[in-house]
């Protein structure tokens, strides 16, 4: 689903592309209402800059975004627990994504094809703009 812009941005290096491209899973932070983060374990892919993540709008994370569209992203490379990048983000939109066409592209990178549960209501894609990345790989 990586889609190269003509210019990367600077945190956009070539070990953060490998962690983002790879089907490493990524933990999403986010606010609840009542000021509590919630940490969601998720699947996401790389759109040039931007990252893309799959849900319902009836999720706990898609509900928080919509109330504060800011949030956190940790990347840890599932080979080498001590390679990771923290991404913070921002919602940019929400996009309807009924047809699974966002999910399905998604569901591939991690399990080799469409996205097994077709009649979720609700599915969106959450789209994020990247504000800051810090790289870390701690050899042992």
């Amino acid at each position: 689903m990586q889609m190269e812009q003509e210019s990367s941005p600077p945190w956009l290096t070539a070990e953060v592309a490998r962690l983002l491209d790879a089907p490493n899973f990524a933990q999403l932070g986010t606010v609840d209402e009542n000021g509590q983060p919630r940490i969601d374990t998720v699947w996401l892919a790389r759109q040039g800059a931007r990252l893309l993540v799959a849900t319902t709008r009836r999720t706990r994370k898609a509900r928080n975004l919509a109330m504060d569209a800011r949030a956190y992203i940790v990347v840890v490379n599932r080979d080498d627990p001590y390679e990771q990048v923290q991404l913070k983000v921002a919602l940019e939109r929400m996009v309807d994504d009924a047809d699974l066409r966002v999910c399905d592209a998604i569901a591939a990178k991690y399990i080799g094809g469409p996205f097994p549960v077709r009649h979720w209501p609700q599915r969106v894609a959450l789209l994020f703009t990247v504000l800051d990345a810090r790289y870390h790989h701690v050899r042992l």
